[in-house]
């Protein structure tokens, strides 16, 4: 593992006592790469939950809301990312800020609000599930991605799970003195 995969490893693994804009992808990508986070999402709606995911998330809910997305730092892709969601456990503010609503259908409005963002400052707390190398592993476009993080977030009870698939092209971009890379 490079120093840069590993530090993306460490800050995605951090324990999930700090609030999520410290432990969080997108606090992640902006400490690494020293610029402001943003997200295009690809897709957004609503989606049958699986049976582990409802297990995760702890509740008996059927249907969630999916974001799937790209988090950018500066003109370079960070992550692809996915982020499953149960939308009567955030708050109102939240919700309509990514564009989400009770029901979980998605609102006309296109939000590209990265999660992390979207959640700082109400104690957000994430709980890091798995980090694994992914080497070989390539998006539907043919970028490379080196590592693979999944996670749960937690206000009073978990709200969503979140995973991050990490670029080649971040790690180039924004190497980590003395990695190499």
């Amino acid at each position: 593992m490079s120093d840069a995969q590993d530090l993306i490893a460490r800050l995605l693994t951090a324990p999930e006592d700090g609030p999520i804009e410290r432990s969080g992808a997108t606090a992640a990508f902006a400490t690494i790469s020293g610029h402001t986070v943003a997200a295009v999402m690809q897709s957004r709606g609503l989606r049958d939950l699986t049976q582990p995911e409802q297990q995760l998330l702890d509740s008996t809910d059927t249907i969630g809301h999916e974001r799937r997305g790209t988090l950018y730092t500066g003109n370079v892709s960070a992550a692809a990312t996915t982020a499953i969601l149960l939308p009567l456990r955030l708050p109102a503010t939240v919700r309509a800020t990514l564009g989400i609503g009770l029901d979980g259908e998605a609102f006309p409005t296109i939000t590209d609000v990265p999660l992390g963002r979207a959640l700082s400052g109400l104690g957000t707390r994430r709980e890091p599930l798995s980090v694994m190398l992914t080497p070989g592993e390539h998006d539907r476009a043919g970028h490379e991605l080196v590592l693979c993080s999944t996670a749960r977030l937690w206000l009073d009870r978990p709200v969503a799970l979140v995973t991050e698939r990490v670029y080649r092209e971040f790690l180039d971009s924004f190497p980590v003195e003395g990695s190499g890379t």
